[in-house]
């Protein structure tokens, strides 16, 4: 049986819509386990699949034909705010890696693309997105659907419901003068349709992908987008270079443009993006990796969890590995929580409660004058010791903040403000005194 290593994503801290949220990036692909904190009972998430990749050309001759490869779909995006989730419990996170991209070939099977990963929390799954076609071959359905392959009329594949939109159709070449002539489909993105090639010359665009702030408003980004088709003539009336054809483009969230000539483009990695399409002569792109984003309030009732191991002896802790196991729990998150409960089975708590600090005094007078000094702010008060607290009771913990330091004044030299106190049940620890 597999387990899961633990996750390891990267942290943040935010404040959005006037709160503090921690937010958790899980960009590794793979599975892993992730446990939801103490006290974290809602969670806002992003899941996005990893995007389609895009299929090799032929390689008749030195060039290889003109496929005009349909462009990769973009990874599903699943986002939803305040998530209910059972505190303490593990969770199975999975990354979805992008689509792999299919090799230069005559063979139609080793030329094919294919669908990017899924990506999961828990019981949710972002499909990952459908690879492009390749020559005169539909795009394959997923989160959001890969783009139609050129020459002729191959159709994008199907998006998924919820997560993301259809590819694009190819065009189809009757043009008897230039038969070379091909341009695919954009892939589908997460928040719209790829668009179908317009001409032989004109490839389709990918589609874009959804805009999510869960990291931040400064840091809005759109994820899931669609792959641009590719696009390609060699023969140009009796010519013997390029005509002039236009590439699709990729579409917001990481789609990546297509191409002409050479292998095709890569989808953005962490965004899920679909690949670029080949115009021809080349391997296809690789579709980009996916990613999964929780955040949480980080509430007053939200404490920190750590375990170590020792003894107590007249209050003072000696680490020992054979010794008790203790849980200590650390509430730093400034306010008031009311709700906090003993775990069943705990009848004793060992306390420690310091009250906010008080802020230094500010001087008084114009820039260029004598500043009188002015005192320092005091420490908060302390208070430790054991209380016995009974199961199903619900205890009152307030973490006091500082003083905050007044504003500086020409004609006035101000008195520094009072740290708040800080609570545990009944037991008060005074905040400090503000400096004279």
């Amino acid at each position: 049986t597999f387990t899961p290593p633990a996750c390891s994503p990267t942290e943040t801290t935010i404040t959005a819509n006037g709160k503090n949220y921690k937010v958790l990036r899980f960009s590794t692909v793979g599975d892993c386990q992730w446990q939801a904190p103490a006290g974290v009972e809602k969670v806002d998430y992003l899941i996005v699949g990893g995007g389609g990749g895009t299929a090799g050309s032929t390689s008749t001759g030195s060039w290889g034909d003109y496929i005009g490869g349909g462009g990769g779909g973009g990874g599903g995006v699943l986002t939803a705010s305040n998530y209910q989730i059972t505190p303490r419990q593990s969770y199975n996170i999975k990354v979805g890696a992008g689509g792999n991209g299919g090799t230069k070939s005559n063979d139609a099977n080793t030329r094919k693309a294919s669908n990017g990963g899924e990506s999961q929390f828990g019981s949710l799954v972002a499909k990952g997105g459908g690879a492009g076609g390749s020559l005169a071959e539909r795009g394959l359905s997923g989160g959001a659907g890969g783009g139609g392959g050129g020459k002729t009329l191959s159709l994008g594949g199907n998006g998924t419901t919820g997560q993301g939109f259809s590819g694009g159709a190819a065009s189809w070449n009757i043009d008897l003068f230039k038969p070379n002539m091909a341009a695919g489909g954009g892939g589908g993105g997460a928040g719209g349709t790829g668009s179908s090639a317009s001409s032989p010359s004109k490839a389709g665009s990918g589609g874009r992908g959804v805009l999510s702030s869960i990291t931040g408003t400064a840091t809005a980004t759109y994820y899931g987008g669609g792959g641009g088709g590719g696009s390609r003539d060699r023969q140009c009336w009796f010519g013997t270079s390029d005509c002039s054809v236009t590439q699709g483009a990729g579409g917001q969230g990481g789609g990546a443009v297509g191409k002409r000539d050479g292998n095709g483009n890569d989808g953005g990695d962490g965004l899920g993006g679909g690949a670029g399409g080949v115009g021809g002569d080349g391997n296809g792109g690789i579709g980009g990796d996916g990613v999964v984003v929780l955040r949480y309030e980080l509430s007053p009732c939200l404490p920190t969890l750590t375990t170590i191991v020792g003894n107590i002896s007249n209050g003072v802790f000696t680490a020992d590995a054979t010794g008790t196991v203790y849980n200590v729990l650390t509430f730093s998150n400034l306010g008031t929580c009311n709700t906090w409960t003993p775990p069943v089975g705990v009848t004793s708590v060992d306390y420690l409660v310091v009250g906010g600090g008080g802020s230094g005094g500010t001087p008084g007078g114009s820039a260029g004058e004598n500043y009188w000094g002015t005192g320092g702010g005091g420490a908060g008060g302390l208070l430790e010791g054991s209380l016995v607290v009974a199961n199903g009771t619900s205890y009152t913990i307030t973490v006091g903040a500082g003083g905050v330091a007044p504003t500086h004044s020409d004609n006035t030299t101000s008195t520094g403000l009072n740290g708040a106190n800080s609570v545990f049940a009944s037991i008060t620890a005074l905040g400090g005194g503000g400096g004279g």
